[in-house]
């Protein structure tokens, strides 16, 4: 048995990525409509505390943006616990479902793949497994007077995005990259030519377990002068001296040049699981009180 217990959501801004800190659910909820931060925390009888980070739109409820998440707990959850705890969490979050995704650690356990992210650990500096093209093209973007630099101000930010995005038919919304930005949870690398005009940005959201590459954007000089390679080695630099255990660069399926270009920096491939929850012996393997399990049925 569960017990819902809202303190234990601290599990998350401590075990949690960069998605899963109370900063950025916040910052889901004020910034994009219908969005509500839903996120839900219990302990065992024996005193473990379990949360889980989750966003709801309607009657669903998903681990937060961008499939990410699970569960994060005091110590290694068996199966049984695990199932119970996410039945409770859908009973608590009176939706019809869960959608819970979560990074894997080589596999995916009881769960399903349905991607892989490209993951640079750092145990040891980054560059000391990158190969030396990629260190010629960071060296030649500084030989040709690129200088990089870091601000907690979206504003350059966005100026660049906005022109960089403009064909395209998906974008982050600029509320949310304000929001994250005013809870400090955001740092943004700018890469400068020799005149000062800023030719690449890249946005990093930051937490105690690892960094993500969130996302960026560069004009033509920024591709000519190679500014990605400057950025990015300069935020993986940044993440080993902040003790993190690496970065996140995201995933690339269908983009072979983005996949390309990620692969110089010597990640490993992690995978991108998710769990279903809403069966009825989900619900009862929480070990739900007769009158909690109307509800859920009802909705109400």
């Amino acid at each position: 048995m569960w017990t819902e217990e809202p303190k234990a959501l601290e599990l998350l801004d401590r075990l949690g990525g960069p998605y899963e800190t109370s900063g950025f659910r916040q910052a889901c909820a004020e910034a994009v409509a219908g969005m509500e931060d839903v996120s839900f925390a219990a302990r065992a009888a024996d005193g473990t505390g379990a949360a889980i980070a989750l966003i709801s739109s309607g009657r669903t409820a998903s681990s937060v943006p961008f499939g990410y998440g699970g569960v994060r707990a005091s110590r290694p959850l068996n199966r049984a616990e695990l199932q119970g705890f996410l039945a409770a969490t859908h009973a608590a979050s009176r939706v019809w479902g869960l959608s819970v995704a979560f990074l894997g650690d080589g596999d995916c356990g009881p769960g399903k793949q349905f991607g892989t992210v490209h993951f640079v650990e750092l145990g040891t500096p980054a560059s000391e497994r990158w190969g030396k093209k990629t260190s010629q093209e960071i060296r030649r973007s500084v030989k040709l007077g690129c200088t990089c630099s870091t601000s907690d101000d979206p504003e350059p930010f966005l100026a660049l995005y906005r022109e960089a995005s403009a064909d395209w038919g998906v974008r982050y919304p600029e509320p949310l990259v304000r929001s994250a930005a005013e809870r400090g949870i955001v740092r943004f690398y700018y890469i400068r030519d020799t005149v000062g005009e800023i030719v690449n940005a890249t946005a990093a959201l930051l937490a105690p377990t690892h960094w993500i590459y969130w996302f960026g954007a560069q004009n033509e000089a920024g591709r000519k002068f190679g500014a990605s390679y400057l950025a990015v080695a300069t935020m993986l630099g940044d993440a080993y001296e902040a003790g993190v255990d690496g970065v996140n660069l995201g995933a690339s399926a269908g983009l072979p040049g983005v996949h390309w270009f990620k692969s110089r920096f010597a990640p490993v491939d992690r995978p991108i699981c998710s769990l279903q929850v809403g069966s009825r012996l989900a619900i009862r393997a929480a070990g739900l009180s007769g009158r909690a399990r109307a509800r859920l049925r009802s909705g109400t």
